[in-house]
């Protein structure tokens, strides 16, 4: 280049930014969130904005247990319960905020593998964890899928509350499990006298959306019992009933979950003091409740051995038409998911006491779950939309936090054949 072009290409340089102001443009781009390409920056903000002015989702881009507290209801205020009343005034809120939301790196629905084209989830450029709260431990997640789209996530939240750590039911929704709605407390029991309540189980029975749950303390001045309560949209749910009372007084239990069949709610039950899972039927949520045959039921791996494990947070659920159930299992050592299958089709009562061909689920370690991997999972069957399986679940790096409970965060895995399991971003 010579030296009068060289003056030319300076002179036109200096001169761009007043040229592009005298022709209308906005040189004031909005610069690129983090984790996002600069290329797709000012189409993801004006989306996101329009996305949550037009169903109250919040976005944020910041990295994980960076929340954004904008939204943050006052101390003095209490956090707000979705079935319409106010926790306490000495209910802390949302630590820190609401709830985070875990950075992408980029990409849209094009890039996503086959099965998932087109999809709200884009599943290549998720990352898990996908859902980490400031402050707060979260586990025991349950997933629901609103008819509108939306995914509803419910979970156990551990954090300081009136002076001490407690659990508290809680829950957030979302469409692409980037994006979340404001975390906020469903039930925390204070109010009638428990420390918590904890592990959410949600299943559809006779036209309403029916959520199990148990009071939550290892200091619990009184036994830990079961409740339910009952949602016609997943968002606003009626007041925490007793759930099957006259089988659990005096005693502790936790964890439970129903199943209907044959015009019967099947329900099972931890006792907290023996570890052995319970089975009880009756024909409407307030009972009347008997116990199944031994009441005990057997989990059998696919040699037929007894398992030999403690069973915990269940999930029932039926796939291709045969009931399976999900269950963390554990050892002094490991909380890990497994699947077990029901021989029978359910008909019988003593059906619901047999599962067998008992396998663990085969989730990869991450940078978040290196300690627990995939404890108090829960599964979804959404090959009817894309093909897959999603396993969701917590995951921690250590077990001290929390009351013992560790660092819990959100992780989600998917397959097709409930052998092979994919992590976010695989």
């Amino acid at each position: 280049m010579n030296r009068l072009a060289r003056h030319v290409a300076a002179f036109l340089l200096a001169a761009m930014p007043g040229l592009l102001l005298a022709c209308g443009s906005d040189t004031s781009a909005t610069p690129a969130p983090q984790g996002v390409n600069a290329a797709d920056a000012n189409a993801a903000g004006e989306s996101a904005d329009a996305s949550a002015a037009a169903d109250g989702f919040e976005t944020s881009t910041g990295p994980a247990n960076v929340p954004d507290s904008a939204g943050s209801p006052a101390m003095d205020q209490g956090t707000p319960l979705a079935n319409g009343d106010d926790a306490p005034a000495d209910h802390a809120p949302a630590p820190g905020g609401d709830a985070d939301v875990m950075p992408t790196d980029g990409g849209g629905p094009s890039d996503a593998p086959g099965g998932d084209a087109g999809s709200a989830l884009s599943w290549n450029t998720l990352r898990n964890p996908f859902y980490a709260h400031d402050a707060w431990s979260v586990k025991d997640v349950a997933v629901s899928y609103g008819p509108d789209g939306v995914i509803h996530v419910y979970f156990s939240a551990f954090f300081m509350d009136a002076g001490m750590e407690r659990c508290h039911v809680a829950q957030t929704s979302t469409r692409d499990l980037r994006t979340f709605t404001p975390a906020v407390v469903i039930f925390d029991g204070q109010s009638d006298g428990w420390i918590g309540m904890c592990s959410p189980d949600v299943q559809r029975i006779g036209g309403q959306y029916v959520m199990t749950f148990n009071a939550w303390g290892d200091a619990s001045p009184k036994p830990k019992q079961l409740f339910y309560a009952t949602s016609p949209d997943l968002t606003t749910w009626s007041v925490a009933h007793p759930l099957g009372a006259t089988l659990t007084a005096g005693r502790s239990y936790i964890d439970a979950a129903l199943a209907p069949s044959a015009g019967r709610l099947f329900l099972f039950y931890k006792d907290d003091q023996t570890l052995k899972t319970h089975l009880a039927a009756g024909p409407a949520l307030d009972g009347p409740w008997h116990v199944v045959g031994s009441g005990l039921p057997t989990f059998m791996t696919a040699s037929g051995q007894e398992m030999g494990q403690v069973h915990e947070n269940y999930q029932l659920l039926q796939i291709d038409g045969h009931w399976r159930l999900l269950s963390t299992d554990y050892s002094p050592v490991t909380n890990e998911g497994f699947l077990y299958a029901m021989p029978g089709d359910g008909a019988a009562e003593t059906d619901w006491l047999t599962w067998q061909s008992g396998y663990k689920l085969a989730v990869q370690k991450e940078a978040f779950n290196t300690n627990h991997v995939d404890n108090a999972a829960y599964l979804t069957d959404q090959r009817a939309s894309d093909g897959f399986f999603y396993l969701f679940y917590a995951g921690r790096t250590e077990g001290t936090s929390h009351a013992g409970r560790g660092d819990n965060k959100l992780g989600v895995s998917r397959s097709t054949d409930l052998m092979i399991w994919k992590p976010a971003g695989q």
